[in-house]
């Protein structure tokens, strides 16, 4: 929780919240504020808003398997399909591991709406990691 929320500027700036983890999985929130609109005919959340909780979710879940705090991990690659516009309304996203190995971790994401859980967005994400423990 103190990784997500404390140590990443960004989730500080933007108000990302952990609300679940465990082995593997990880679960984020982000609130929605006129500041994230990516269009303002439609009042609709910006697709890079989406990308950064799709990616901060994946890295969620790929952090339950660091041991040390010099482990580090990083994003290789994510792929992202945006299935319906983003309302203006709060963003929850997951990630869950779909491989774990030695150097790099696959996971695979979703991203949702709050109020009526429509899913917006699907991702995959690769992530390399160093494990010094």
């Amino acid at each position: 929780k103190q990784v997500i929320e404390e140590m990443i500027p960004v989730h500080q700036f933007l108000g990302v919240t952990l609300l679940e983890s465990r082995p593997g999985y990880g679960k984020i929130r982000i609130g929605y504020r006129p500041e994230l609109v990516g269009d303002p005919r439609s009042n609709r959340m910006h697709g890079g808003i989406i990308s950064l909780m799709l990616d901060s979710a994946g890295g969620a879940a790929a952090i339950t398997t660091l041991s040390t705090p010099e482990d580090k991990i990083s994003t290789i690659d994510m792929r992202v399909d945006y299935l319906e516009p983003a309302k203006p309304d709060a963003i929850i996203a997951d990630g869950e591991i779909v491989r774990n190995g030695n150097s790099i971790i696959v996971t695979r994401m979703r991203a949702w709406h709050e109020s009526d859980e429509e899913l917006i967005a699907e991702a995959r994400g690769v992530y390399s990691v160093k494990r010094n423990g």
